[in-house]
């Protein structure tokens, strides 16, 4: 999801996230249902006797809610490109952690490469001066070339 926001200063921020439709409670209530409903079927069988399905279902429980964790603090990714009258700042983050990559607006390069292989995406990237960050991971190719273009726009204007 890409995200422009301008203001009557002359910097503008793109705020990029990975489009989510999973929150954090709905996370908790499919952890909920999908645990009550294994706990459920498995503590029945326990009843009659059958012991091994409670185990194999706590494992697999276990490793669900893992699986759903992970999914969730990926998609708590999110970059901001702040650009300026003479400074482009990229803030990269996630999960408590970020970083700043700072560029000269005059020259800074915004490409759009091919990936390593046919089949992968193109790959965005803001590089000047030997440095070279890549924007936009987890965008589809609509919304990378239109961030692009975005970028592209924005750094020959201002």
């Amino acid at each position: 999801m890409v995200e422009v926001q301008s203001s009557e200063t002359e910097t503008c921020r793109i705020q990029v996230r990975p489009n989510r439709s999973l929150s954090r409670r709905g996370l908790c209530l499919t952890v909920g249902l999908v645990s009550s409903g294994a706990l459920l079927a498995s503590g029945f069988f326990a009843l009659q006797g059958l012991w091994v399905p409670l185990p194999l279902a706590g494992a697999e429980l276990l490793a669900f809610t893992a699986c759903m964790i992970y999914v969730l603090r990926r998609s708590d990714q999110f970059e901001l490109i702040d650009v300026g009258p003479d400074r482009v700042a990229v803030t990269a983050g996630g999960s408590g952690s970020s970083t700043v990559t700072d560029f000269q607006r005059y020259w800074l390069r915004v490409e759009l490469k091919p990936g390593r292989y046919a089949s992968d995406p193109r790959r965005l990237t803001l590089s000047s001066h030997g440095r070279e960050v890549e924007v936009g991971r987890f965008l589809n190719e609509n919304e990378r070339t239109t961030l692009f273009g975005e970028l592209r726009r924005l750094v020959r204007n201002r």
